[in-house]
């Protein structure tokens, strides 16, 4: 009560995220249609805005659905209807898994990336307890050394884990590998991140041949949104900053 609205942009109380609104449309359509050309999907990474509405702009555009970094996000995602969620980040604690198990049993739109046997485990108690069946992704150490396993034998064990509860399914790999963006030049950019996610192009194959129903590999950062997308299979992208974009991106 008793504010008044700004008038120019001098008046806009600061912080405030200010959008060239033809700029992001602009850029909300050439992520779009270079998927489209590509032949890939696309799941963006929310965690640069945290808003659904332009997550919805993003869907309306062609995602799948978006990425997120934490539960909290996830779970506010869900809350504002946007489907197709995925917890990019692994998470031990019993109430998180808990929190991520509910918005699966209210019959939201859900995976879960793991890369470890703890969370496999504890992912899969609080599954079964809850009754529900949840898809994940394994998550896989390209290079970024930050979480997941090792691609190769290590994820194809950790994945005969998961294979074992009745309650998870798998539905295919997360790799990310965000040091590849900020190769300078284009072609050493490419072959830093094509060489490390062909070893996850190798594993999720591998699952597929085992029997695993591994359908799709999830990558990419906007810095290597036009490289990953020529992976063979199926591919989605997390690229996440493209809507607004800054200057490490060029």
């Amino acid at each position: 009560a008793g504010m008044i609205a700004p008038r120019t942009i001098d008046d806009v109380p600061t912080p405030a995220l200010l959008v060239d609104l033809d700029l992001f449309e602009s850029n909300l359509r050439t992520m779009a249609e270079h998927c489209r050309r590509d032949g890939c999907h696309f799941r963006p990474h929310a965690k640069t805005h945290k808003c659904p509405e332009v997550a919805r702009r993003q869907l309306a555009s062609g995602a799948r659905g978006v990425s997120t970094a934490t539960v909290a996000e996830a779970e506010a995602m869900a809350d504002a209807g946007i489907a197709g969620i995925l917890l990019t980040s692994p998470i031990f604690e019993p109430a998180k898994i808990r929190r991520m198990v509910e918005l699966v049993r209210s019959g939201r739109e859900v995976i879960l990336s793991v890369g470890h046997a703890l969370e496999v485990d504890r992912l899969a108690e609080a599954a079964d307890a809850a009754g529900v069946r949840v898809d994940v992704l394994v998550d896989l150490d390209v290079g970024d050394h930050r979480f997941g396993i090792e691609p190769g034998p290590p994820a194809l064990e950790l994945a005969r884990r998961i294979g074992g509860h009745r309650s998870l399914r798998i539905r295919g790999v997360q790799a990310y590998l965000g040091k590849a963006a900020h190769v300078a030049g284009f072609e050493a950019r490419a072959n830093v991140s094509r060489e490390a996610l062909g070893w996850a192009v190798e594993t999720r194959d591998e699952l597929q041949r085992l029997g695993f129903d591994a359908r799709f590999l999830s990558c990419a950062s906007t810095g290597t949104y036009n490289i990953d997308s020529t992976l063979p299979g199926e591919v989605e992208l997390q690229s996440g900053s493209y809507p607004f974009l800054d200057l490490e991106y060029r």
